[in-house]
């Protein structure tokens, strides 16, 4: 699905302001339009999807007598969200004092899946209006009418937040505004497969309406975009629409002065956090690491290098001398409904050891599950499991999934409760100085996570 992330979005709402009996000689407002069908769980069927189709910057309804000076955008990308900080700076040629209402709409778009128009709390969980360093009261008014959005079938609803702003003849006005908003993706769970799949984020942000304050013109423009926490997680951060590098602090900066600012191109910006969401959805799952690490057995004879396995320890690794037979096994408790592996497949405490040591290549996995069909009855399957080498990053403990080698054993229809678990190492890829197979981390995943000794 499109996101469509408007910024200075210019609309007229003359019926709107009618409806809630506010007399008014202009409207100035921002717009914000999501997409938030339901979390849906069942054979199909989304986790979680927002699509962000409009928010706006501040713009007047032909306002000739007041100026934008100086607008600076600041972005900082925040997991799900992004977090908009901007600061205008106008000058108002009044004959006197003037208050103006201010709006700033957020259109729900109708779920495709009930025709419902729901808001929730976590779609704008913050926004904020200061005036001249006061915070402005807001009030919130819902427009019933049902909208279509131009070019497009999407219907929608919208919600408005209003305040007044208030100019003084001839004195510089600085208007500041703060949200949290949530940025458009579709992640998808499916009975198929025990893990999501997760999309790329994305947010767009339109300037060219704020080309009805004054003449259209800017004196001085700084756009800002903070992708660090993208980065600390080992992702992938774009900017599909303007040419802007990093300073010297990290940021991608855009400046520029005296120009029309409806010739700004809109700001798309994508991002991946796959590896935040993947690592968080892998602990959420794991099974409690002390029963795995008792009921292991391997070609390697220590009860250290077992408990290596399974210590949450990125710095630890089980270790497999030279190429001689190479293989663990595991006993799974039987209070868990295994539902995959996850496995560090090398040794991760740094880039020399991951690249110097061997990494998993090809396995052998083993399954002994229960019989679905003759309870008390076992049987065992093997698969023969193949992985794409993967280049190591630093890791840490809200990204550690970079390095993850994920066997889905839903994919693989093992629908049944596992027993036990055997993983032969066939074939590893060459490490520069040794030819060790490394295994940092087995994390094993069941989708019932109980505790022994509690209800």
């Amino acid at each position: 699905m499109e996101i469509f992330l408007i910024a200075d979005y210019m609309v007229y709402c003359q019926s709107v302001i009618k409806k809630i009996s506010i007399m008014v000689k202009v409207i100035w407002f921002t717009a914000l339009s999501f997409y938030f069908p339901y979390i849906l769980q069942a054979n199909g069927g989304p986790v979680d999807i927002a699509n962000v189709l409009r928010t706006g910057d501040v713009c007047p309804l032909h306002v000739n007598y007041i100026k934008l000076e100086r607008e600076d955008l600041h972005l900082r990308i925040d997991g799900d969200y992004v977090e908009v900080k901007v600061r205008y700076e106008f000058q108002a040629n009044t004959i006197s004092l003037d208050t103006i209402p201010y709006g700033f709409p957020v259109d729900i778009a109708e779920d495709p899946f009930s025709g419902e128009f729901t808001w929730e709390a976590d779609y704008l969980p913050f926004f904020e209006i200061r005036w001249n360093g006061q915070k402005l009261p807001v009030q919130i008014h819902d427009d019933f009418s049902v909208q279509i959005e131009p070019n497009d079938v999407t219907r929608s609803k919208r919600r408005w937040f209003f305040t007044h702003l208030f100019f003084d003849k001839n004195n510089p006005a600085i208007l500041e505004i703060s949200y949290r908003v949530k940025a458009q993706n579709g992640d998808w769970g499916i009975s198929k497969y025990f893990f999501h799949q997760y999309s790329d984020r994305k947010f767009q942000y339109d300037f060219s309406p704020a080309a009805y304050w004054g003449e259209g013109r800017i004196k001085q423009f700084r756009l800002s975009v903070d992708d660090s926490s993208v980065q600390a997680v080992g992702g992938a951060f774009y900017i599909d629409s303007h040419t802007i590098n990093r300073d010297s602090g990290g940021l991608f900066v855009y400046q520029n002065q005296d120009f029309h600012i409806a010739d700004l191109p809109d700001l798309r910006l994508r991002y991946d956090i796959s590896n935040q969401l993947y690592t968080a959805f892998i602990r959420k799952f794991q099974v409690p690491s002390i029963l795995s690490e008792s009921l292991c057995r391997s070609s390697v004879s220590s009860d250290s290098q077992h408990a290596n396995l399974f210590d949450n320890d990125f710095s630890t690794a089980w270790i497999a001398k030279g190429k001689k037979q190479r293989w663990l096994e595991v006993t799974i408790s039987e209070k868990y409904k295994l539902g995959a592996i996850v496995l560090l497949g090398g040794n991760a405490q740094s880039r020399e050891t991951w690249e110097d040591n061997d990494r998993l290549k090809t396995v052998l996995l083993d399954l002994t599950m229960e019989n679905g069909e003759l309870p008390g009855k076992f049987i065992s399957r093997s698969d023969t499991l193949k992985f794409e080498d993967v280049v190591w990053i630093p890791l840490n403990q809200n990204n550690f999934a970079a390095l993850a080698l994920r066997i889905d054993l839903f994919d693989m229809s093992v629908w049944d409760r596992v027993h036990y678990i055997r993983l032969t190492i066939v074939e590893t890829y060459p490490g520069k100085k040794y030819h060790d197979a490394c295994i940092s981390e087995i994390i094993l995943l069941s989708e019932d996570m109980a505790v022994p000794g509690q209800d």
